[in-house]
């Protein structure tokens, strides 16, 4: 009796006790477990749409990139000069597909018989194909840019070379080393030179800067390049290389029946350069402007009277302009002059010490203007000269001694000064140097010599002996 109420009493804790539901340590723990098994799902189901997303993106990629290839093919078969159209693209071209942006850039060489690559062709070897490589990239849901490439080779619809006739491959580079696309290429064959004018014309330089003449015989030709308001380094409106012979003999611009003639240009559009002189005086009107950079060397401009602006080749390091002829040799030479520059006035001038200050190049880019730029000049200012240069010509010759410290002219520069009203004072402009004063009743007469009296009471420059006077740059 007694064992039987303890049962019962035993069944009715334990009935009580699992009653009373879980404590707080088993919750924690399913809380725990739930918490895993959860992330880990969630991991797992954006994990497969990301991939899902990346494998959808590469599979457009991949479509637009073989569409775009699709269309060079296309453009190639359309005739025999269809394949000149297929070239790089100059940045890259957007597309648009489910609201996502791909950035579609092309990169177009041309391969040639001697295993060469370049963007015109380069090497003797003749030209086979193009290679075509497509990049297209997007921006992925990570915030990380990612990108597919497809390659192919896109032969021309026809042989664009022959055994027996040549390719003349121009390019045109600019100011920085930039393609020029859109210049007008000519290539005429020269008189009694053995070639043939070309069946079809070279079309305009593409979009890297080149162009082709086709199934040329061998001969010599010129080839010019141009654009409107164009310049070459030699500020030439037309880019001119003469006498391009495609006969097979030794020579670096020559080519045999089969194989290339390179021909490179550098040109861009003109800049334009205001210029600006000593204000009140008198300019020679002979008076060359020299724009030197040490590719071409001085190219010298002059007209009637001394050019207001000058439109030259935008050299992306600029210009040293000076007044007067300057032409630079590394060693002593009968050509040429230095004093007109004042960066070689190198030796200090007694007294005070002073040296010549180089000249700020000056700089622009193609087709725009420069800063008004003051031309290095001195001036000298006569007083008191009375009548006896009223109605003369003052002319200014390079005295063949220069004086201490003045590097000098070998080229001597002879300018003549416009016919004097009548006046009593008379203020010069003239290039930096040692100069020789004449007067007289014509343009550029040397038959009077001035006189140390005429030169009393000078405003400029330092009297050197009778009718010489030198102009000094040179500062403290």
């Amino acid at each position: 009796m007694l064992n039987s109420r303890l049962r019962r009493q035993l069944t009715l804790r334990r009935v009580a006790r699992d009653d009373a539901g879980l404590g707080m340590t088993e919750i924690l723990v399913a809380m725990m477990v739930f918490a895993i098994i959860a992330t880990t799902a969630a991991y797992g189901m954006l994990n497969a749409l990301t991939l899902t997303s990346s494998t959808r993106s590469s599979e457009t990629a991949m479509s637009i990139a073989s569409s775009d290839l699709d269309q060079m093919r296309l453009a190639a078969s359309v005739d025999d000069n269809g394949v000149f159209s297929v070239v790089s693209t100059t940045s890259p071209i957007p597309k648009t597909v489910g609201g996502k942006t791909y950035n579609v850039t092309r990169t177009v060489t041309w391969q040639t018989t001697t295993g060469t690559i370049g963007a015109c062709g380069t090497g003797t070897g003749t030209l086979q194909y193009k290679n075509v490589s497509e990049t297209v990239s997007w921006v992925a849901n990570n915030g990380t840019t990612r990108s597919i490439t497809m390659s192919s080779a896109i032969a021309p619809l026809s042989n664009i070379n022959s055994d027996t006739t040549g390719t003349i491959i121009v390019t045109v580079t600019g100011a920085g080393g930039q393609p020029v696309p859109g210049a007008t290429v000519s290539i005429t064959p020269v008189a009694g030179g053995g070639g043939s004018a070309l069946a079809d014309a070279p079309q305009n330089t593409d979009i890297a800067g080149c162009s082709f003449g086709l199934l040329v015989d061998p001969g010599s030709y010129n080839v010019t390049a141009s654009l409107p308001g164009g310049s070459d380094f030699y500020q030439n409106s037309v880019a001119i290389v003469t006498t391009i012979s495609t006969t097979p003999v030794a020579s670096p611009t020559n080519v045999a029946a089969g194989q290339n003639a390179i021909v490179n240009f550098t040109y861009d559009q003109a800049a334009t350069y205001p210029l600006t002189y000593p204000a009140g005086a008198i300019l020679p009107t002979n008076l060359p402007i020299s724009f030197y950079h040490p590719t071409p060397g001085t190219t010298p401009f002059q007209s009637v009277t001394p050019p207001a602006t000058v439109k030259a080749f935008p050299w992306s390091d600029g210009y040293t302009i000076l007044g007067g002829k300057y032409f630079y040799t590394a060693t002593t030479s009968s050509s040429s002059c230095l004093d007109t520059n004042p960066a070689t006035w190198t030796t200090a001038r007694a007294g005070d010490g002073a040296l010549g200050v180089a000249p700020t190049p000056v700089i622009t880019g193609p087709g725009t203007t420069a800063a008004p730029t003051a031309v290095p000049l001195g001036t000298l200012t006569l007083n008191g000269i009375g009548s006896t240069l009223s109605s003369k010509y003052i002319t200014a010759v390079t005295k063949s001694t220069p004086a201490a410290g003045d590097p000098g002219c070998n080229a001597s520069q002879t300018l003549s000064f416009p016919v004097l009203g009548t006046v009593t004072s008379v203020k010069l402009a003239l290039p930096y140097g040692t100069w020789n004063l004449f007067y007289g009743n014509s343009s550029g007469s040397t038959t009077s010599a001035f006189t140390s009296g005429m030169l009393t009471g000078q405003v400029g420059g330092t009297v050197v002996s009778g009718n010489a006077i030198l102009i000094d740059p040179r500062v403290p």
